[in-house]
C-alpha cells in the first residue's frame, strides 16, 4: 500500500516546484509512521482486553490535552519566522518552556497519585509529564528541521518513532500483559527519535545559550500571537476532539469507550500524522519568499485534490464492510469497533481533507478566524455531549448526532480557509 500511495502522490503532483516532492517524503514518513503502529495492532487488541486498551487510550487523550500547553506553541514560530537568529532563539525558548512546564506539572501530580486511592489505575500518570517534556523537543526539532527543509531527516525521524516504540510495546506487551507498558513504549520511542534529530541538529544546537534567557523576551513579545491565539484555538479543537471519548467512557463504560478507542486510533490518528507533515511542508513553502502568491494558491488547490482522492480511496472499503474488516484484522470481540467505523468515516473525510490546509489560516495571520472557528467547534461538541448526558442518549444517537455536527462545522471550516486563501491569491 506504501508503495502504491507513493507512485500515485507522484503521478498525480508531478509539477516543477520542490513542494510536492517534500510533500511525497513527508506524506511516505506518515504512512510508514503510521504503519508500524497498525501492523502490532492485531497483536495488541488480542493480548490486552477491551477495557485494558482503553486505558491506554485513556493516557493518550489525557496527553494529546497536555501536549498542547508543552512549548506555548513556541515551536509553530520556529518553523514560520521570517530571520534564523529568531528560529534558534524560539528554539531556545520553546526548549525551555517544555522544560518548566514538565516540571511545574510534575510535582503536583506526584503529589495526586501518592494520596489517590487508586494508585495501580492510574500508576501511568508517572509517565504522562514526561512524555509531554520529550513530545515538546521532538516538536520543536521536526520543525527546526522543516524550517531547513530537511524534510527527509524529519520523514525518517517519524518512522524510527514509530517502529521504535511499535517494537517496545510490542515486547513489553507481550511480556507483562498490562497497558502500562504501551506507555513506557511510547516514551521510549520518542526518546529515541530525539536522539536521531539531535544528531542532525548539533550545529544549531551549539548556538542555543540557555543562560542568556534575556534574549527570549524580544521574541517573545514578537510572536506572542502564537500564546494569545493560536494556543486557545489549538486547546479548543483539542478538547472538542476528546470530550466525545470522555463522554462516551462517561456515559457507555469502559467496553464501549475501548471499543470507540480502537476507531479514534486507527482512523483519527492517521488524520492527525497526515495533517501535521503536510502542513509542515505547506507553512514552510508559504514562508519561502521565491514562491509567488499564485503558485501557491495552484499548490493549495492541488493538494485539497489529492487529499480528496487518498481519503475515498481508503474509506471505501470501511464504509460498505467495517465489520468485517475489523473483527478479521483484530479479533473477533472487535466486530463493533467496525460497526462504529462505519458511521464515523464521514468524520474520517472531513477531517483529513481540511485538517491539513487548516494551517492556512496560521501562516497567514488569520489566528482570530481560526480561534473563532475554534470557539464554535468546542461549544458545538460541549453542547451535544450536555444533551446527551441530560437527555440519555443511546449510543447510536450520539454518534448520528455527532457525526452531523462535526461534518456541517468542517464544510463551514474549509470554507473559511478556502475564502482567505483566495483573497490572499488576489493581494
Amino acid at each position: 500500500m506504501v508503495l502504491l500511495l507513493n507512485e500515485l502522490l507522484m503521478k498525480l503532483l508531478t509539477s516543477k516546484y520542490s513542494f510536492f516532492s517534500s510533500i511525497r517524503s513527508m506524506f511516505t514518513g506518515t504512512v510508514l509512521a503510521q504503519l508500524f503502529p497498525f501492523l502490532i495492532l492485531p497483536i495488541i487488541t488480542r493480548m490486552l482486553g477491551v477495557e485494558e486498551y482503553g486505558s491506554w487510550a485513556l493516557f493518550l487523550s489525557y496527553f494529546s490535552i497536555l501536549a498542547v500547553f508543552a512549548t506555548c506553541r513556541y515551536e509553530i514560530a520556529v518553523l514560520t519566522s521570517k530571520f534564523e537568529n529568531d528560529s534558534i532563539e524560539l528554539t531556545s525558548l520553546s526548549l525551555a518552556i517544555c522544560f518548566f512546564f514538565c516540571f511545574l506539572f510534575l510535582l503536583p501530580l506526584t503529589l495526586i497519585i501518592l494520596f489517590s486511592l487508586e494508585f495501580d489505575s492510574h500508576n501511568w500518570l508517572y509517565f504522562l509529564p514526561f512524555c509531554v517534556f520529550l513530545w515538546g523537543v521532538n516538536s520543536t526539532l521536526v520543525n527546526l528541521h522543516s524550517r531547513k527543509q530537511n524534510f527527509n531527516i524529519v520523514a525518517s525521524s517519524k518512522v524510527i518513532h514509530a517502529l521504535s516504540f511499535s517494537c517496545i510495546q510490542l515486547i513489553l506487551v507481550w511480556i507483562f500483559k498490562t497497558p502500562l507498558m504501551m506507555v513506557v513504549g511510547f516514551f521510549c520511542g520518542t526518546l529515541i527519535s530525539i536522539l536521531f534529530l539531535y544528531r542532525y541538529s548539533d550545529t544549531v544546537i551549539k548556538l542555543i545559550n540557555f543562560r542568556n534567557y534575556e534574549k527570549y523576551i524580544p521574541v517573545m513579545r514578537l510572536y506572542s500571537f502564537y500564546p494569545k491565539y493560536n494556543l486557545p484555538s489549538v486547546m479548543m479543537d483539542t478538547l472538542a476532539v476528546y470530550v466525545p471519548l470522555f463522554l462516551i467512557s462517561f456515559l457507555y463504560g469502559p467496553n464501549v469507550f475501548g471499543q470507540f478507542s480502537l476507531v479514534f486510533n486507527t482512523l483519527f490518528a492517521f488524520v492527525g500524522l497526515a495533517s501535521r507533515s503536510i502542513s509542515q511542508v505547506f507553512m514552510s513553502e508559504i514562508s519561502n519568499e521565491k514562491t509567488t502568491r499564485i503558485e501557491i494558491y495552484n499548490l493549495f488547490k492541488k493538494l485539497v485534490y489529492f487529499l480528496l482522492f487518498i481519503v475515498f480511496f481508503v474509506s471505501l472499503p470501511i464504509w460498505f464492510h467495517g465489520p468485517v474488516i475489523y473483527s478479521s484484522i483484530f479479533g473477533e470481540s472487535w466486530r463493533e469497533s467496525g460497526e462504529m467505523a462505519q458511521i464515523l468515516v464521514f468524520i474520517f473525510i472531513v477531517r483529513f481533507t481540511i485538517s491539513p490546509v487548516s494551517t492556512v489560516l496560521q501562516a497567514l495571520d488569520k489566528h482570530k478566524i481560526a480561534a473563532l472557528w475554534q470557539g464554535a467547534y468546542l461549544a458545538s461538541i460541549s453542547a451535544i455531549s450536555f444533551l446527551a448526558i441530560v437527555n440519555n442518549f443511546e449510543l447510536i444517537d450520539f454518534l448520528y448526532t455527532y457525526i452531523i455536527t462535526e461534518v456541517i462545522l468542517y464544510i463551514v471550516y474549509g470554507y473559511l480557509i478556502w475564502k482567505e486563501m483566495l483573497i490572499y491569491s488576489k493581494s
